[in-house]
This record gives structure tokens, C-alpha cells and sequence, in this order.
């Protein structure tokens, strides 16, 4: 993939719980808290939780328009 030039690679889908993290800056308490209370919402495959990008991107969103709105 190296070899890929950066306008081809693809973006990750989904992510597991510890990039997701590192994305987002939150910790693996309060990450689990917004699944838990489905702010952000994850999918199961197999044994893994896996977070789609989107959803990230999307309650990011939803939080920043919240703020400025207040």
C-alpha cells in the first residue's frame, strides 16, 4: 500500500473501540458511555464492536452544532 498514492488509498469504514478513541481524543470510559446511552451507535461482528466513521463523524456533528447553539 505504500505504493498507493495517498488520492487513491481508501479511508477506513469502521473502526475498533481503541482507534476510535484515538480519533475522537475520548477515553474507553466515556466511549462506552455514549454507546451505552446510543449517542454513538456500534455494530458487532463476531466478537468485535466496530464503530462506523460516519456515525463518528455524524454525533461529532450533531455535538458542534449543539454547542454553538447555545
Amino acid at each position: 500500500m505504500n505504493n498507493v498514492p495517498t488520492s487513491h488509498r481508501l479511508e477506513a469504514l469502521s473502526v475498533d473501540i481503541p482507534e476510535a478513541c484515538r480519533l475522537t481524543g475520548l477515553g474507553r470510559s466515556k466511549l462506552y458511555d455514549l454507546l451505552g446511552n446510543g449517542e454513538i451507535a456500534s455494530i458487532k461482528v463476531g466478537k468485535r464492536r466496530l464503530i462506523v466513521v460516519a456515525e463518528l463523524r455524524a454525533w461529532l456533528d450533531r455535538l458542534s452544532s449543539t454547542q454553538r447553539g447555545a
